[in-house]
């Protein structure tokens, strides 16, 4: 008799490390069902291909980062038709400003802090009773070297208010696992990676 298949649900997927992402786990996993969540789905052509090339096993949904209701629905979705999520991937994110905290507008960190920490609150918080009912639950959110405060006197860009959002995201995962023991939760740092937010620094 074989396995299930594995249930994957990757936020910020129609491009950059996301769509990586899907991309790999497609390739490894031949069985794996992949939910790619990204706010215009329809409208990424480069999700829109890989998914084609895995049909019915690639499934694009639209997600935004911290909406509830949306989040939820998404989430009900794939309960409905699989009855659990085995892998959840916050990716989704922003960084789009570069500069010294006293150059840096309260708007920008309000705005970082909302979609790349509060976002993968409110996914995890959508989606928890659906990973309870995997054997085998991970919640995994895609941090920064950036978000390290041993390491800031060594980054040589001004990270700013994408650095502060991704120390806060490291902290709120692992208290995300310490206080679910069932689930394996732990922010994931691909390292330097060549992504449009990334040139966001190489630029300023």
């Amino acid at each position: 008799m074989s396995n299930p298949p594995k249930i994957y649900f990757v936020a910020g997927a129609t491009r950059g490390i996301g769509l990586a992402l899907v991309a790999e786990i497609a390739a490894k996993d031949p069985s794996a069902i992949i939910y790619a969540g990204g706010r215009n789905p329809q409208a990424a052509p480069l999700l829109e291909n890989l998914a084609s090339k895995h049909p019915r096993r690639i499934v694009p949904v639209k997600y935004v980062a911290g909406d509830e209701e949306g989040n939820k629905s998404v989430a009900k979705q794939i309960f409905d038709e699989h009855g659990r999520v085995d892998t959840l991937i916050a990716n989704a994110g922003i960084a789009n400003f570069a500069g010294k905290i006293h150059e840096v507008p309260i708007k920008s960190f309000e705005d970082h802090f909302s979609v790349n920490v509060l976002g993968p609150i409110v996914l995890f918080q959508a989606f928890r009773d659906v990973l309870k009912a995997s054997t085998q639950p991970r919640f995994i959110a895609i941090t920064s070297t950036a978000g390290s405060i041993e390491l800031i006197p060594t980054i040589p860009f001004d990270v700013g208010p994408y650095g502060a959002s991704k120390a806060a995201l490291n902290w709120v995962v692992r208290k995300i696992h310490f206080e679910n023991e069932w689930l394996i939760a732990y922010p994931q740092c691909p390292g330097p990676v060549d992504t449009d937010m990334g040139a966001l620094f190489l630029r300023a």
